[in-house]
């Protein structure tokens, strides 16, 4: 059993008003753990020094939601501006990428041509793939997000019983059931947004016949054309590279329209000198 928390100040324990608040005031008193603060001079044993630490605790949050809005409207500004405001993207020369990707939709046009049913089969097992891997991530989310509700559903209980035995004063009670009760709300929505999107994937189906209309249009392309590029592919995702076998390999990832990704993308090898 633990005895005693320490922490270095406030806001190392948290910055969420609330929860800070749930263990503290009450979580730690009822187990008998007594929580130290060390900057702030926080000592549980000692109510006296205490008063302000509700106050503290709000500021931390305030300080924490005022900064990411700060954060916010500086890149909104840069963009607004016209100056880049994302992350480095992985870069590749396009005459590269636009080879490579006709290599890709090459290789695709080829495969459906000599062997029609093969390629049928493996689109469909590709997709049943992906779409499993998307629904049991789906369904282990809505698994967890139904756990916090009962969770918040004790919480809350707990509340109440503290607030009438008066534990809890009034205000504390009307904060912190308030503040969980929204967020009890907000996740019965987002579980309610998960189970369509787990229903929606078990019944969705691949346009397999949409795409070989579109390969029956065509001989085997030479040059990547923006109508080429417009009818076949939905996107193109380039990978970093990656150097720790001692050789630049760039993976990229062809998506096509009506069946996604097939198992056939090419890797951009250039060897260090």
């Amino acid at each position: 059993m633990v005895s005693m928390v320490v922490v270095k100040d406030m806001s190392r324990f948290g910055r969420n008003y609330l929860e800070v608040g749930l263990y503290t005031e009450i979580r730690f008193p009822e187990l008998g753990v007594r929580f130290v603060a060390v900057n702030d001079g926080v000592d549980s044993d000692n109510q006296m020094d205490n008063d302000f630490t509700p106050f503290r605790n709000i500021m931390n949050e305030w300080y924490a939601k005022d900064t990411s809005k700060k954060i916010r409207a500086v890149l909104r500004s840069k963009g607004m501006a016209g100056k880049r405001i994302a992350v480095r993207a992985p870069y590749i020369r396009v005459v590269v990428l636009e080879q490579l990707v006709l290599q890709n939709l090459q290789r695709v046009m080829a495969y459906v041509k000599d062997d029609e049913d093969e390629f049928v089969r493996r689109v469909m097992q590709n997709k049943l793939s992906a779409q499993m891997a998307e629904q049991e991530q789906a369904k282990r989310q809505l698994e967890k997000q139904l756990r916090r509700i009962a969770e918040l559903d004790s919480i809350i209980q707990r509340l109440y019983e503290d607030h009438v035995t008066g534990k809890l004063t009034e205000e504390r009670f009307t904060k912190l059931s308030r503040g969980y009760e929204q967020e009890q709300a907000d996740l019965k929505s987002s579980v309610e947004s998960l189970r369509e999107l787990v229903s929606t994937m078990e019944t969705e189906e691949v346009n397999i016949q949409s795409f070989l209309k579109i390969v029956r249009k065509y001989t085997e392309p030479t040059e990547l054309t923006p109508l080429l590029l417009h009818e076949f592919v939905e996107k193109i995702v380039v990978h970093a590279p990656d150097r720790s076998n001692g050789r630049r390999v760039q993976q990229i990832d062809v998506h096509y329209n009506f069946i996604g990704e097939i198992d056939l993308s090419p890797e951009y090898i250039k060897t260090n000198t």
